[in-house]
């Protein structure tokens, strides 16, 4: 069965349980989440449901419910810890990112590196077009350009 990650449901323990249960019907998954995530209080339920899902996906259903109500926390692997980390590091990645480059794109626009790089891009295409219309004489405005450059 693939992986539940759940999604579109408020954001609570007893509901990503819910989601589990449904999703992996009569193996409890939803009372091993809820093991998971009371053993990981740092973790919010959405974390903890992302880091249960992948889990999972990394182990198999009946080994991360077996891992999940038997020792939580008293990990012996790295997966399981690598997962935690993850779910953690994802949670803090910072949404105006792509904001940001638009912003930096703008700023970027007053450097005369910037404009040196368009001058030499579109030379670089009008070279390509001169070359084809030479080839192929299929490009009429290339072709006028090739006849003047000659």
């Amino acid at each position: 069965m693939p992986v539940a990650m759940p999604g579109g449901i408020n954001g609570t323990i007893t509901a990503y349980a819910a989601q589990f249960d449904k999703s992996y019907p009569g193996k409890n998954a939803g009372a091993a989440y809820t093991d998971y995530a009371n053993a990981h209080p740092s973790l919010s339920p959405t974390q903890a449901s992302s880091a249960f899902a992948l889990e999972i996906a990394l182990s198999g259903i009946d080994k991360a419910i077996a891992s999940a109500v038997t020792g939580v926390g008293k990990l012996t692997g790295a997966t399981p810890g690598g997962i935690v980390a993850g779910a953690k590091a994802v949670s803090q990645l910072n949404p105006l990112t792509g904001l940001d480059a638009i912003g930096n794109f703008f700023n970027k626009l007053g450097d005369a590196s910037t404009w040196i790089r368009v001058a030499e891009v579109a030379v670089g295409l009008l070279l390509i077009a001169v070359g084809i219309a030479e080839l192929t004489k299929a490009v009429p405005l290339a072709t006028k350009i090739a006849s003047v450059v000659k």
